[in-house]
């Protein structure tokens, strides 16, 4: 490694033939290049594999795991380091996501009980039901509560947000999938706001 004080090179910054240089505490440094090896070993491409497969999955999603997590202005990342240290199945080069393990939303509002869900493929429509009764003491919650839900086609990599399906009280929603969805390539999660938006609930991932 080099220090240069030629003023040609002050301030330069990147590759310049065979060389790269860089100014650190105010002194110009000059390193030869030398080409980044990448043996491309099995770890390093099931790593690399395995960035792929959380990256592409939670790619479609960032907007709505923003929106769920109010106060958490990194959840994104947090999701992404997450999903890569739990959520990865299968031996390379067999990799796939357990999309349960994504967080869509956070909070300390209570999440309803007994959930379920029916499918009429005829209409592709999914129906969600749940308790409406308010049964944890300890965690807050209204009958007027928004219950979201968030639909992901794993294949075609979209997701949608549909806002204030129902209330919490009504105990029920319903979701019209678009018709070139097919049920089985879709992931479902459901979480709560309060009336003015100020409250999440946790999400809770439903599989469809």
């Amino acid at each position: 490694m080099a220090r240069s004080k030629n003023t040609l090179l002050k301030g330069a910054s990147g590759k310049i033939g065979d060389i790269v240089t860089f100014e650190r505490n105010g002194t110009q440094v000059i390193r030869e290049y030398v080409i980044p090896k990448d043996p491309k070993s099995p770890a390093q491409l099931a790593q690399r594999m395995k960035c792929g497969v959380v990256n592409k999955a939670l790619s479609p999603l960032k907007n709505y795991i923003k929106q769920g997590h109010k106060d958490n202005s990194k959840a994104y990342r947090a999701e992404i380091s997450r999903a890569m240290k739990y959520g990865i199945m299968g031996e390379y080069p067999n990799l796939s996501l357990d999309y349960s393990i994504i967080q869509i939303a956070e909070g300390k509002l209570q999440l309803p009980e007994n959930v379920n869900v029916d499918i009429d493929s005829k209409t592709n429509t999914v129906n969600l039901s749940w308790n409406s009764e308010l049964t944890i003491k300890d965690k807050p919650g209204k009958p007027d509560d928004k219950m979201n839900v968030i639909y992901l086609n794993e294949k075609l990599s979209d997701a949608k947000l549909l806002l204030n399906a129902s209330k919490r009280s009504d105990g029920k929603a319903s979701l019209k999938l678009p018709k070139y969805w097919d049920i089985d390539e879709t992931h479902l999660w459901i979480y709560l706001s309060s009336y003015y938006l100020l409250h999440n609930s946790d999400s809770l991932y439903i599989s469809i």
